[in-house]
């Protein structure tokens, strides 16, 4: 039986770091490994000052870090757009 609805979507090309799941987070786009929310990530890197704090206080690769910047950098150029 198929489901009804999406499953999941990869944010980032070529990439499984970002996601976008209806079963998680209820659908906010998160850093797929541990479930932080990419604006969350943001947040915490504007108040923290960089990405390597963020990756030692949340225990998060710099890598994925980065994805989820760059992720919230392109949901804000096609808010400008």
């Amino acid at each position: 039986m198929e489901p009804d609805g999406a499953e999941r979507w990869w944010l980032l090309h070529g990439k499984r770091t970002i996601v976008a799941d209806p079963d998680r987070a209820f659908g906010q786009p998160i850093v797929a490994e541990h479930g932080m929310t990419t604006a969350r990530v943001a947040e915490a890197v504007e108040a923290e000052g960089s990405v390597a704090k963020v990756a030692k206080i949340y225990e998060l690769k710099p890598k994925l870090i980065r994805d989820a910047l760059a992720y919230e950098q392109m949901l804000e150029l096609r808010r400008a757009a």
